[in-house]
């Protein structure tokens, strides 16, 4: 639109000096000395550079007028993606992560599209306590969720705070998508902004439970307060038993709660424990005192060391410093504990796993650092130890357990007499 006092035509004297001009129906052109309606377009030529400015003159009313055709060129704007835990909080700064530098040195601002598309994640705006050369998470001004879009933010430096606050993550991958405009009002094409969410498993809670008054040789029943954030099921170990008394499982029926199966997990204060009953290994000694088969059974060399028959050997061909040993046991346990009793240069084992039958993988129930990495220089420990590792509960029975061992060189052999489950 041509400005212009109440005045029904223009009339043109001089055009722009490059690129075309038509009447208000895009195919009329305009020519100079021509009187129009005062609506035009301007399209300028393909050489045009953002910046470049083209001027239209006209009169009407014997008043003179001219009208600027500034190019500007959209701001140029990319996708980016993130990671953020389950729990946690990122932040996202609009639109330094996303937006190049408008080529007209204009401002540009954010404006939110559309909503992130897990309903979990909420996403606040909000103004930090310092300057942005120094973000700050722990200092927060204000800060207000966003509620609506499409949202502008509200300045140029805007920073969009993002907050996954439930415990269902079904969309780990969850995407929003924003444009940004210029000081022009000119807007970029839509990019898409995505997060992926890293799950995190908290570990279950649980509270004492105090139990007093009761009578000699009567029953009290005795409730566990436990409960899990993602709501998996939660199984309950009893580590020790109390020195009096017996304990027996309850069991829900229809009628309420009824007393089960005595509980003999424990006896005279002593876990249940099982001997290995069958053993691989990576490598072996080549002599049959030394194979996988001398760990079976309870310990027959401990507590004597030092290079004997009856305990199992690696052999030292190939890549020796890495040794394992599978072991069986003949009852699964909910094992808590494994004791492997080294009879030369005890220490090196650095790992030990769990065979999970169900999902036919191995989960780690205990890790250490290696020899190496404790020690420099490594020692020569000519004894024998027995090395007890607690292993970290795990929701599923094993019979199956797999040692790790580190030989950093081979004044520092292994032999292995035994392993004791519980």
């Amino acid at each position: 639109s041509l400005p212009c006092e109440n005045c029904d035509t223009v009339k043109v004297t001089s055009l722009p000096s490059a690129g075309t001009l038509t009447q208000a129906d895009g195919t009329t052109a305009v020519n100079s000395d021509d009187v129009i309606e005062p609506a035009v377009v301007f399209t300028p030529p393909n050489t045009a550079e953002s910046g470049d400015q083209y001027s239209l003159k006209y009169t009407f009313d014997s008043t003179n007028a001219t009208v600027i055709f500034q190019i500007n060129s959209p701001p140029l704007v990319y996708n980016v993606s993130q990671t953020m835990d389950q729990y946690g909080v990122t932040v996202v700064y609009f639109p330094a992560q996303f937006v190049v530098p408008d080529v007209d040195g204009q401002t540009v601002r954010a404006e939110i599209s559309t909503f992130l598309s897990n309903p979990a994640v909420r996403m606040f705006q909000y103004q930090p306590c310092i300057s942005h050369e120094e973000w700050d998470m722990e200092c927060v001004l204000s800060s207000e969720e966003i509620l609506s879009v499409p949202t502008l933010l509200e300045d140029s430096l805007s920073r969009m705070m993002l907050v996954h606050s439930s415990t269902n993550i079904s969309n780990p991958n969850v995407t929003a998508s924003f444009r940004s405009f210029d000081g022009m009002r000119y807007s970029s094409n839509g990019s898409e902004l995505s997060i992926q969410i890293t799950p995190i498993n908290l570990a279950p809670s649980h509270s004492n439970a105090n139990v007093s008054d009761i009578l000699e040789d009567s029953e009290r029943l005795m409730q566990f307060t436990v409960s899990d954030t993602e709501g998996d099921e939660i199984r309950v170990t009893i580590r020790r038993f109390p020195e009096h008394g017996r304990l027996f499982n309850v069991i829900n029926t229809d009628s309420g709660i009824t007393k089960g199966n005595e509980l003999l997990a424990v006896v005279a204060m002593n876990k249940v424990y099982r001997w290995a009953n069958s053993a691989t290994a990576k490598s072996s000694w080549p002599f049959a005192g030394n194979s996988p088969h001398q760990i079976l059974g309870p310990a027959n060399v401990f507590p004597r060391f030092g290079d004997r028959a009856g305990a199992w050997q690696p052999t030292e061909d190939g890549d020796f410093t890495q040794q394992w040993v599978i072991i069986t046991i003949d009852t699964p346990l909910y094992i808590t504990d494994v004791h492997v009793y080294e009879t030369w240069h005890p220490g090196g084992v650095v790992k030990i796993s769990l065979y999970n039958n169900v999902t036919a993988e191995w989960e780690i129930g205990w890790a250490g650092p290696t020899i190496s990495q404790l020690l420099n220089p490594i020692p020569e420990k000519k004894s024998a130890g027995v090395w007890p590792k607690e292993i970290c509960a795990k929701m599923f029975k094993s019979d199956t357990i797999r040692i790790d061992i580190e030989l950093p060189t081979r004044n520092y052999w292994t032999a292995i007499d035994a392993v004791k489950v519980f």
